[in-house]
This record gives C-alpha cells, structure tokens and sequence, in this order.
C-alpha cells in the first residue's frame, strides 16, 4: 500500500505500507512493514537527490503501465513530465540545467555535462 495524502487511521495487517503524507490518527502496524518517506524520496534512502530524478525517470514509459504512487507526484494517475517538474521545482528547488544539484546553472554544470556527455543515453539522469 501506498499513500501520497493524509489518512485518518492506517492498519497494517503483514505487508508493507510506505507512507509518503501523513497519518492523522491512529497507526497500527500488525506484523507489517511500514515506510515512512518525504514526499520525493523515490528510492526511499532518506534523502532526495539525483538517484530519485533517476527512479522517477525509470518510471516514464512509452506504455500505460499500473502507475505506483509513490510515484505519481501530482496524483493524477500518470507519471509523466509533470511528476518530473514537482520533483525538481518543487521538493528539490532546483531548476533543469543544474546538473551538480547545487542550486545554480552555471559553468560549472557545462562541464560536468560535457564530461558526462552521453549520446546514447546509457548512464541516467547526472552521469
């Protein structure tokens, strides 16, 4: 289960449940898992970063696959360009050209650009 919006009361009978909003009452957790993330942590390691541009991207498809919500940022039952624009603008501040993540585009990006230059597109999101 996953849950991109508040819920009053969640039970969790076996299984995981990643939780990504809040929980406004009660939690039960019986014999289950449950992960609790910031909105944006995709890959769920605790921090938003390159490697969760990266899973976002590993999500677009040419297809309508079953979309997961964590996901789908903007929760309209599509990942697309949009959850893309939310976790970059929004959850991260930062702006498309900023590929050191540092909160400006600058030479600096040129360069790990140009030094990361891949055609094919074989090596993600930053290289």
């Amino acid at each position: 289960m996953t849950s991109t919006a508040s819920v009053d009361n969640l039970t969790i009978d076996g299984g995981t449940a990643i939780v990504t909003g809040t929980v406004e009452g009660d939690l039960v957790n019986n014999r289950g898992t449950l992960i609790v993330a910031a909105p944006g942590d995709l890959n769920l390691s605790g921090t938003i970063n390159v490697d969760d541009i990266d899973a976002l991207y590993a999500q677009f498809s040419d297809s309508v696959p079953e979309v997961h919500a964590r996901f789908d940022l903007v929760g309209d039952g599509v990942v697309n360009g949009e959850d893309l624009d939310l976790l970059i603008h929004d959850l991260m501040a930062r702006e498309y050209g900023d590929a050191d993540l540092d909160g400006d585009v600058d030479i600096a990006d040129f360069n790990r650009l140009a030094q990361a230059f891949d055609p094919l597109g074989t090596r993600g999101f930053n290289g």
